[in-house]
């Protein structure tokens, strides 16, 4: 009987976990897209000629990006209209010109090739109206809340506000900046909706890297900053790779997932949470400016007592405060960014190069590095 009863148990996980990977491929597998129309068709056919052609080799950044604009007007509606920039960028390329970054003052979205995924990953990139490459230029990371995308969020961070419920018929809009600073923007999309935990911190890492092959990035001078669910992901990646970042901005978030479990966790919810908890990884903020803002009547997920135990821990920790809290709810962007006119005051924070003390908290060989400190 027990020896039966243990096939049964066997056979059952096995059903389980063949259920379980099989609505994993039904997540991840991306769905098959209707016929593309024949102009997409022979777009897609002149750029891959020209990916291939190793005289175009210093163009192929440019060259993916147009790629991946025809494949997002194919399979979304919404975003038929960046074919049209995709035609007219390519007649510029080969012409001799650089469309990207003679685009000065405007919001586009561009992309480059993952290790991650076999699909083009897309982000949003702003120029200042007088970008010159011969400067080398700060550079803001913005990253998205639960309902936005890149492209979208970029426009709100520039000033193009709307009630989150209308993000979904807006979120392929061609966005013009509402105020102009000097900095390079970019907003990643971090996968989609994973809180920007892995692959999503892999995409902010890869986009910073990407901007800084393509233009003139300060490198003492690069700021992280989210809102909401990009929030959450700030206090992650923020103390995660503090040591990348002249300042932080944890804007509306929760600094640890363990703040969810109800006090109590398992073991397998601290294993899984204490490699992106900002409560534990708190320490690696001291050579790096480290804000955070919440509003105190925010109704959560993000809870305010959440955020008022980061503020102990930091307390506890001796380590610099830079908090700030509104008699507001959750949509606290503009207040924080004070309508485009913090950028003039975090120009003023640059990185430090060589710290003599440098303190490094982790349990992930993905976030193993602070400054010259590094666990390999």
């Amino acid at each position: 009987m027990d020896e039966r009863l243990g096939q049964l148990v066997q056979e059952a996980g096995r059903c389980v976990l063949g259920m379980f990977f099989l609505c994993l491929s039904l997540v991840i597998l991306p769905l098959p897209l209707q016929a593309a129309p024949p102009e997409s068709t022979d777009l897609e056919t002149q750029l891959l000629k020209h990916r291939r052609d190793p005289t175009w080799r210093a163009r192929r950044g440019a060259v993916d990006s147009l790629l991946y604009l025809n494949r997002l007007a194919a399979r979304d509606t919404r975003a038929q209209h960046w074919r049209g920039v995709a035609t007219r960028f390519l007649q510029r390329l080969e012409a001799g010109e650089n469309p990207y970054t003679q685009a000065k003052g405007d919001i586009l979205p561009r992309a480059y090739r993952s290790p991650l995924s076999q699909s083009l990953q897309g982000y949003a990139v702003y120029l200042p109206p007088n970008y010159d490459p011969a400067k080398a230029w700060p550079l803001y990371v913005a990253l998205h809340g639960g309902s936005s995308n890149g492209n979208l969020f970029l426009g709100v961070v520039l000033g193009n506000n709307m009630p989150w419920q209308a993000y979904k018929e807006h979120l392929w809009d061609h966005y013009r900046p509402r105020w102009s600073p000097d900095w390079i923007v970019v907003a990643p999309d971090g996968f989609g909706q994973v809180m920007w935990r892995w692959m999503g911190e892999r995409d902010v890492l890869d986009v910073i890297a990407d901007v800084q092959r393509h233009y003139h990035v300060d490198p003492e001078r690069v700021v992280l900053g989210g809102l909401s669910n990009g929030g959450v992901g700030s206090y992650a990646i923020g103390t995660r790779h503090a040591w990348r970042f002249s300042v932080v901005q944890a804007m509306a978030g929760a600094p640890s997932w363990l703040q969810y479990t109800g006090g109590k966790p398992t073991r397998a919810e601290k294993r899984a949470i204490l490699p992106w908890s900002a409560l534990h990884l708190a320490p690696n903020i001291r050579n790096t400016r480290f804000e955070f803002y919440h509003g105190r009547t925010d109704p959560g997920p993000m809870r305010p007592p959440f955020v008022e135990a980061f503020s102990k821990r930091l307390k506890a920790l001796g380590l610099p405060h830079h908090q700030t809290w509104y008699n507001a709810g959750h949509e606290i962007l503009y207040l924080v960014h004070r309508h485009g006119k913090r950028y003039a005051a975090l120009a003023e924070h640059q990185r430090p190069t060589q710290p003599t003390k440098v303190y490094l908290v982790t349990s992930d060989y993905r976030a193993a590095r602070q400054f010259w400190l590094e666990v390999t």
